[in-house]
Formats: structure tokens, C-alpha cells, sequence
């Protein structure tokens, strides 16, 4: 999968593909990918999630939003 397989929005706002993903165990059998999601889609509530895919048809087993704040100061370092 790459960044110009699958693009994801997330309220609208398009999100930056960073690859493929690894999380400690259990975990599924098909790979994880992540995208950061920018700023301005930051919303309380619930949250809408697009996949749109330019290889055809996709199956998308799960779909985890993980918020990782970060300030300026800490991106500096």
C-alpha cells in the first residue's frame, strides 16, 4: 500500500499517509497503515472517517483513531 493507493479524510479533512504501522500483540493478520491526521480536523463527538481507494474495490477490516498531542516545544526536540 502506498500513499497513492488509499487517501484518508477525516471530517473532511485530508490526512497524511506516514505507512505501514506495528502495534504489540494481539494484533490483526493484515497490516496497519497510519495517517496523521492535521489539526484542523480535530472535533469533539463522533468522527467521520472516508476511505477512498484509486485500485478498485478495498475491504477495510478496522478502523482506530490514536490522538497523540503534541506540542511545539516537543516537535522542536
Amino acid at each position: 500500500l502506498t500513499q497513492d493507493d488509499v487517501k484518508v479524510f477525516v471530517n473532511g479533512e485530508e490526512s497524511l499517509f506516514s505507512g505501514e504501522y506495528s502495534v504489540p500483540g494481539p494484533k490483526p493478520l493484515d497490516p496497519l497503515y497510519s495517517w496523521i491526521i492535521p489539526k484542523s480536523a480535530y472535533k469533539d463527538g463522533y468522527q467521520v472517517i472516508e476511505v477512498v481507494t484509486s485500485k478498485g474495490n478495498m475491504t477495510v477490516d478496522w478502523v482506530e483513531i490514536m490522538v497523540i498531542c503534541q506540542t511545539e516545544q516537543r516537535l522542536k526536540t
